[in-house]
């Protein structure tokens, strides 16, 4: 059997100047290593002195940089298609069964004025929140809006995520599918034996729309009941100083310790020391970190919002709606409150939906699915 060839195109991809950026979607990409035979190439515009910068990565990996002084998105959007029309003109797109583009804005912006020239299915598959957030403006993005009025099939790693982009596009009956992030359960997993206790574990890039600072107080008031309660905190941001200043402000130092940038290694192994994993976040689109501790078996205490309510519930953790201390501290006492948190069921559920053999299998299915269905649009055309 023929593997399937797809040419990855990417905006966003760890590369030599921010190596952790997106590690979900090479862990994507890494999942449909065993039936898909995989060409990425990452492509976008940076800030800096106009220069351009190619060539291949030790792992594979093709870039293609152009470093100008701009900084508003109308010229990044020009400068992105040039960029776009120039590697489609360098690599045939139409020698691969299927082209997947990674995060649509600014790579598919006129994507429209280039459509024509790729004789071979495209999907865009979907990670960010910034489109439950209007990009953060007011007014109406017309230019965004249009990517998804093409008819392209999407890709999103949560059903949540979709709503968004079909609500913010103004478009219905989007053909969308999902498929979630995938863990590496090799460093994911949970210990030979979990032990009971109270202690919490956060970890994230602290910065909106996390919201550490309802946690903190809340579980400065949990002491009360239970004073052997103890909080690791992980990660860094710009929230790092304003955390570390409101511990310090309620006395807390003992009670709750700031542990700072972690690896995935240290990162796993603070979840499987921990009794629970704790996430507050007005908005998510999927949350890596729960799917994280779930995998390492620690029951999650996570805000009810975005994608995370499609894999938290009660038999695995505590979903928090409102964002209110006391409605934290009520959760807190609830999973101390718990008799029994089923650590190897709860790992192993995990495992199986969000292990890289899982993720790659439906992905692969949903990739056969627009091939097929592409390719049978095609011969009715022919007809």
């Amino acid at each position: 059997m023929v593997n399937e060839k797809v040419l990855h195109i990417t905006n966003w991809y760890p590369n030599a100047e921010k190596p952790f950026e997106a590690l979900w979607i090479r862990n994507h990409i890494k999942s449909l290593e065993s039936s898909v035979e995989n060409e990425v190439y990452h492509v976008c515009v940076k800030e800096g002195s106009w220069k351009i910068s190619q060539g291949t990565t030790s792992e594979g990996t093709h870039f293609l940089f152009l470093y100008a002084p701009v900084k508003r998105w109308f010229f990044i959007e020009l400068l992105t298609f040039w960029l776009l029309w120039r590697l489609l003109k360098t690599v045939d797109a139409n020698q691969f069964d299927l082209v997947n583009v990674h995060i649509a804005y600014p790579l598919l912006t006129y994507f429209h004025r280039l459509k024509k020239h790729v004789k071979v299915p495209i999907v865009i598959t979907e990670h960010w929140s910034a489109y439950h957030f209007n990009f953060g403006v007011k007014k109406q993005l017309p230019r965004i809006h249009r990517i998804f009025q093409q008819g392209i099939p999407l890709i999103t790693v949560s059903k949540a995520l979709a709503n968004d982009i079909q609500s913010f596009a103004k478009t219905k009956n989007m053909d969308s599918y999902v498929v979630p992030n995938c863990i590496n359960t090799t460093v994911f997993h949970p210990p030979a034996e979990k032990k009971s206790g109270q202690h919490f574990f956060m970890v994230s890039n602290w910065g909106p729309p996390k919201d550490p600072f309802s946690i903190i107080r809340a579980f400065g008031n949990l002491l009360k009941q239970y004073p052997e309660a103890r909080l690791r905190i992980g990660g860094y941001g710009t929230q790092e100083q304003e955390i570390c200043s409101l511990i310090e402000d309620l006395n807390l130092s003992n009670e709750i310790s700031f542990i700072g940038k972690l690896d995935s290694e240290q990162i796993a192994s603070e979840m499987r020391k921990a009794n629970f994993f704790i996430h507050g976040s007005r908005y998510e689109t999927f949350s890596v970190v729960c799917a994280e501790a779930l995998c390492c078996g620690t029951p999650v205490i996570a805000s009810g919002v975005g994608g995370i309510i499609e894999f938290v519930h009660e038999k695995n953790g505590i979903l928090v709606v409102g964002e209110e201390q006391n409605v934290w501290e009520q959760s807190l006492k609830e999973a101390i409150q718990k008799e029994f948190w089923p650590a190897s069921k709860i790992a192993e559920e995990a495992k199986q939906r969000f292990d890289f053999t899982s993720v790659g299998e439906r992905y692969h299915r949903v990739y056969q699915e627009i091939i097929d269905r592409f390719n049978k649009a095609k011969e009715k055309v022919g007809e």
